[in-house]
């Protein structure tokens, strides 16, 4: 079958009508060579607001505040749409009851099922076709959404399906405001980009803070084996390709940071992401007695990193620094600090594993 291009756009890079037609541009272009599906977030800070208004009223997982949440989606979507046809082009907006995108799970915690892919075939003939991220529906009829990020994991989700239908020749690009995946935050002078990672070292970055991709869309794709690019949304530069067809050798491919908080209970003390931090304490069964909240969790990922010789240094910067938590595992050695040590900790792993 013919090729499709696959490609997901960030909230940042739809922030605004601006950016929306810019967007709307380079997809135009690329629609004029193979066929086009996108899969669009909502435009930054719009889905926080809605949550926020929303919670307002109820703090708890609830299929109405889904149902709220997932507008900003649905509202990005069909201006995109509606840029593209100031274009020319012909647009066909598929929300997800209209290609039967289905999840099964609670409210806040979807889980994908399937898609009426013949759908989606059917257009791409004629048709770039436009796809709200973030959200599907249950069989009962009710938006569910699928977590922070899911856009990923929608754009992954419908190139595994593809692939299935017969489709084989798919380019999964997943565009953000960062041209690639880089050994360091990108906001550090002497981050780097790679060229190439496999689907293990990307799962294990997600997973340990790195925003490039959601770490649920980062597994599904190595389970699947669906390869994909990270690169720039608005220039046109070579990104980070993420393969399998990657040398598998001992390396240190990147250094994350991750803000967490220190939640002692019961059994202990827990490492535990900022972004669950409501959930954990929102546990019945939980009798928490202090939490700490000013730390970031900074790991070293790569593969098969304990042969490496730089793994006694690093656990020996992780105590000069007063680390806590300290954590080796085969992909990644992790440790937590207070915040404002997290700069030191970043130019000293720099100079150990980087240089």
């Amino acid at each position: 079958m013919s090729e499709v291009l696959l490609v997901k756009y960030g909230g940042t890079s739809v922030r605004d009508a601006y950016h929306i037609n810019q967007v709307a541009k380079r997809i135009a272009g690329e629609a004029e060579k193979r066929s086009v599906l996108v899969v669009v977030s909502a435009m930054a800070g719009f889905t926080d607001y809605l949550k926020e208004m929303a919670e307002h009223f109820y703090q708890h997982p609830s299929v109405e505040k889904d149902y709220i949440l997932s507008t900003g989606e649905e509202a990005t979507a069909a201006l995109l749409s509606l840029a593209l046809k100031s274009l020319g082009v012909r647009v066909k907006l598929f929300y997800p009851d209209m290609i039967n995108l289905v999840v099964s799970g609670g409210a806040s915690n979807g889980k994908l099922i399937g898609v009426n892919v013949d759908r989606l075939t059917s257009a791409l003939q004629n048709s770039v076709v436009v796809v709200p991220g973030f959200f599907a529906v249950r069989a009962d009829g009710y938006r569910i959404t699928l977590g922070r990020g899911s856009s990923d994991l929608i754009a992954i989700f419908l190139a595994h399906c593809l692939a299935k239908a017969g489709f084989d020749n798919i380019d999964v690009r997943i565009r953000t405001d960062v041209d690639g995946i880089y050994t360091f935050p990108p906001e550090l002078e002497f981050a780097k980009k790679v060229d190439e990672l496999f689907h293990e070292e990307v799962t294990e970055l997600a997973r340990y803070g790195a925003k490039v991709m959601q770490y649920e869309a980062a597994r599904f794709a190595m389970e699947k084996k669906v390869d994909y690019w990270v690169e720039a949304s608005h220039i046109n530069v070579r990104g980070s390709k993420v393969h399998d067809d990657v040398e598998r050798k001992a390396r240190v491919i990147a250094v994350t940071r991750q803000r967490v908080a220190l939640v002692e209970d019961e059994s202990g003390v827990r490492v535990v992401p900022r972004a669950m931090l409501r959930e954990v304490l929102e546990e019945g069964n939980v009798g928490w007695r202090r939490v700490e909240t000013e730390y970031e969790r900074v790991s070293v990922v790569g593969y098969d990193i304990q042969k490496l010789s730089v793994v006694d240094d690093v656990v020996k910067i992780a105590a000069y620094l007063a680390a806590r938590n300290v954590e080796t595992a085969r992909h990644r050695i992790s440790f937590v600090v207070h915040s404002f040590k997290v700069t030191e900790a970043m130019n000293r792993l720099n100079a150990l594993v980087m240089n």
